[in-house]
């Protein structure tokens, strides 16, 4: 008799996807995020096609989950370059999400493309109101994320 894959491992990521959720939850709440915006990201972690599709971005969902872990630890509101990182990496989530689902390699490259332009473009913009070298030093980690974004899924 063949032995039985266990549900364990999916179970365990489910798990983990709900404590991921909660986490989001609680952060966009707190950097005022659209709850539209939200909404879409939530639903993301749910709607993977494959195993494949979710190990792509897995590395990069643990950095930025770790990311954003130590960004909420900090006291005092958060700054306005927190925020953006926080925004540019649910709109990439969500973006090259919908871009892997469509199944088209042109797809994803446009897609993730569009939404580093945008969030870069308003990277951009903050970066020359911010005085703090801190708020610089995440907008400067945040764009590496971008691009350790593009090489997890082939494009970068």
């Amino acid at each position: 008799m063949a032995p039985q894959l266990s549900p364990q491992p999916t179970a365990n990521r489910n798990h983990r996807e709900k404590q991921d959720i909660a986490m989001l939850h609680r952060l966009a709440s707190a950097f005022a995020i659209s709850a539209e915006g939200f909404d879409s990201v939530a639903a993301d972690f749910w709607n993977w096609q494959s195993p494949a599709d979710f190990a792509r971005l897995s590395i990069e969902r643990q950095r930025a989950t770790s990311e954003l872990r130590s960004i909420a630890r900090r006291s005092g509101p958060p700054p306005q370059a927190a925020k953006m990182w926080l925004a540019g990496h649910l709109r990439n989530w969500l973006a090259v999400r919908a871009a892997l689902s469509s199944g088209n390699g042109d797809s994803v490259k446009r897609e993730v493309r569009r939404a580093e332009r945008f969030f870069l473009e308003r990277c951009e913009a903050a970066h020359e109101r911010m005085p703090a070298t801190a708020n610089r030093e995440v907008v400067r980690r945040h764009t590496g994320s971008i691009r350790r974004l593009l090489k997890a899924i082939g494009e970068g």
